[in-house]
């Protein structure tokens, strides 16, 4: 979605203005489209895992896939999400949450996987 792109383009700059040159930033949803991640980088020799969530409004309502919530548990203590509200204002709002946050969150399921 425009939205979905426009966050993460948004997150992406910050992160690059605020990482060393030697953190090798990549913006990984543009090249791989199911990935289960937006945005990557090294820090300290670590990699760190970025999702990106972003909204036209101000309320703070995202959907995770499983493979989304799968991966971020896989990869707690390296991953963050990014939630951007207002993204399409001129001075959008973000807030960075890890997956510990995420998981104090309340989280309903919004849809089921059937088999026949």
């Amino acid at each position: 979605s425009k939205n979905g792109l426009k966050g993460e383009l948004f997150i992406f700059e910050i992160l690059k203005n605020k990482l060393l040159d030697d953190s090798d930033l990549f913006h990984t949803s543009l090249d791989y489209k199911f990935s289960p991640y937006d945005i990557e980088y090294i820090e300290n020799g670590v990699k760190k895992y970025i999702e990106v969530k972003a909204t036209q409004g101000t309320k703070e309502v995202f959907n995770l896939s499983s493979g989304e919530l799968k991966f971020m548990e896989d990869h707690k203590d390296n991953y963050y999400l990014y939630m951007v509200t207002e993204v399409n204002s001129d001075f959008p709002k973000y807030k960075r949450y890890s997956y510990y946050d995420i998981k104090n969150m309340s989280m309903t399921p919004v849809s089921y996987r059937v088999t026949i």
